[in-house]
């Protein structure tokens, strides 16, 4: 589609966005084939995104920061940290119909001068507590300007709340003063109810002034009341993933969301424009703050030893963390982890008998049985346990032993997350290639 020569200042102070649409010459048939990122002929209208999308504007100086540097013509990085969801899953093709994607495109609609980077750092089954320990790596490592983080439908565990505190302090609190957008997602359920977990991260954001916006808050009451059928906004036989319409829709909140503060900057009326300050207290203990995985590409120096009679270390092509170590032969395996006082596990479950059942032991005191085969499971995947929480510094023992009961003799290790407690994350991220990392 060809732009018109005045595309830059239209889009800039078009205040409503069907005349946006109108005076960048989109047409209907674009709307229609998803080539645009607002739009009144959907499922949902332009009105129920207005009424229901931002659930709180939060503190906005961050924002509007980004949004003059792009007005400069200048370098923003938008980084996207999330599960499934925010990778894509289900979109076709998800790399240009996630919402990441097209939520970008707005960006670079609306300040054509500038360059946007853009960052997805999306990983499938992966909660708030993964991504604070890979936040670092996938995310700062970048210097972003602006990163939306997305867990919502994933952090269903009991320690989650305390990870998305830790998470959101930890990027708040980077040396590039990113400016941080909750999204809050949701799930349909066979009964007809949605499902998420969305109230404790609007509690956690309310607390740090953090702006939410909720796709959740727009579509769930319709697929409660049936007014809209899922099929209409995800597939049939996947209740969590949303399609290239369900994408589309959450593209149109974030997008709705980024309009009203460019319209409100000089009058600042739609929110808080004080300069931020991050709360000195905490609502939860916060303990993750300066967390990091340890996997077989750390060496020895870098905290983690590992040693065992019959263990190799492997690259799980398709894992979500692929650099780990395995036994095949259900032998012992023993790490010695340096320096944590917050200690996890992440494992690989596949769906093949040779996967075993192995116990977990710290300090030689048991922990956890952990059943590896995955088969009847929606497919293999890593997932975590939790092996020691306010510990003392270390080093630590971890111990693992194949489970008397295990017919399989497999047991792959991909990682451990690792934080201290009483250690204040580190406010930049060291220069490295990203292999490095």
């Amino acid at each position: 589609m060809n732009k018109p020569a005045s595309v830059q200042t239209l889009v800039v102070t078009a205040s409503d966005p069907k005349d946006m649409i109108e005076a960048v010459g989109i047409t209907e048939d674009g709307i229609m084939n998803g080539t645009t990122l607002i739009s009144g002929v959907d499922v949902v209208t332009d009105q129920e995104i207005s009424d229901s999308s931002v659930y709180s504007t939060g503190n906005l100086s961050r924002l509007t920061k980004v949004m003059e540097k792009a007005m400069r013509g200048e370098t923003v990085t938008i980084a996207y940290l999330g599960g499934s969801i925010t990778d894509g899953s289900v979109a076709t093709p998800k790399n240009t119909n996630c919402y990441a994607y097209l939520t970008t495109q707005w960006w670079k609609k609306t300040f054509p001068d500038a360059k946007i980077n853009y960052v997805n750092a999306g990983i499938g089954a992966t909660d708030s507590y993964f991504g604070v320990h890979r936040v670092a790596q996938d995310v700062l490592f970048e210097n972003p300007d602006l990163v939306v983080v997305e867990f919502s439908v994933n952090d269903y565990r009991d320690h989650n709340k305390e990870s998305y505190e830790s998470l959101i302090r930890r990027i708040l609190e980077y040396r590039t003063a990113p400016a941080v957008v909750s999204l809050c997602l949701t799930r349909f359920s066979a009964d007809g109810q949605c499902i998420d977990y969305s109230e404790y991260h609007k509690e956690i954001a309310d607390y740090y002034q953090v702006p939410v916006v909720s796709y959740g808050d727009v579509v769930a009451p319709r697929l409660e009341n049936g007014s809209i059928q899922w099929n209409q906004l995800g597939p049939y036989d996947d209740l969590t993933h949303p399609n290239n319409a369900g994408h589309k829709i959450i593209s149109r909140c974030m997008s709705y969301f980024y309009g009203q503060v460019l319209e409100d900057m000089k009058n600042h009326s739609y929110g808080d424009y004080s300069t931020y300050e991050l709360p000195g207290e905490t609502v939860t203990e916060s303990r993750y703050e300066n967390g990091t995985i340890l996997d077989h590409c750390s060496g020895s120096g870098d905290g983690i030893r590992v040693s065992g009679s019959d263990v190799s270390r492997v690259t799980v092509k398709n894992a979500q963390f692929p650099y780990g170590w395995q036994t095949d032969s259900g032998s012992d395996i023993t790490f010695t982890i340096e320096d944590a006082t917050n200690m996890g596990l992440i494992y690989y479950g596949g769906m093949e008998e040779n996967y075993g059942i192995f116990d977990v032991y710290v300090e030689d005191q048991y922990v956890n049985t952990i059943d590896t085969c995955f088969y009847g499971s929606w497919g293999s995947h890593a997932d975590y346990t939790l092996l020691l929480t306010s510990g003392s510094n270390g080093p630590h023992t971890v111990r693992i032993t194949k489970n008397e009961n295990s017919k399989g003799n497999r047991f792959t290790i991909l990682g451990f997350t690792v934080s201290s407690s009483d250690t204040s994350p580190a406010s930049h991220i060291d220069v490295l290639k990203k292999s490095e990392l």
